[in-house]
């Protein structure tokens, strides 16, 4: 799966969602998902990624989602993103192993505390 150069918007639970090997997700705009009305404990968020190896998150400006902002498990790669202004964290790595997540801003991120 590649995703590449798009604006993921106003989407009811997840802006993106994916399972597999060698993903990648790179330069997106990724903004105010998760607008039904889904409980956060329900994986809301900009994006959930689960069982991926070989996940790529690069480049993506990810902001103003309901619930988390970047949320995947086992091995990502997460560089050079911009990450904010999310209702819970801005990135949610789980029950995981061989990630890398370097040189992203992520801020002003947990905004809701019953989240």
């Amino acid at each position: 799966m590649v995703i590449r150069d798009s604006f993921v918007h106003h989407s009811g639970q997840l802006g993106i969602s994916g399972v597999g090997d060698d993903v990648l997700v790179e330069q997106n705009e990724i903004a105010e998902n998760g607008i039904s009305g889904f409980s956060p404990e329900c994986a809301v968020s900009g994006t959930k990624f689960v069982k991926t190896r070989g996940l790529i998150v690069r480049g993506d400006y990810v902001h103003h989602n309901l619930g988390r902002g970047l949320w995947t498990d086992i091995d990502s790669l997460f560089e050079d993103n911009l990450v904010g202004l999310h209702d819970a964290e801005g990135i949610t790595y789980e029950i995981s192993y061989a990630a890398t997540i370097w040189n992203n801003t992520v801020r002003y991120n947990g905004l809701r505390f019953d989240v």
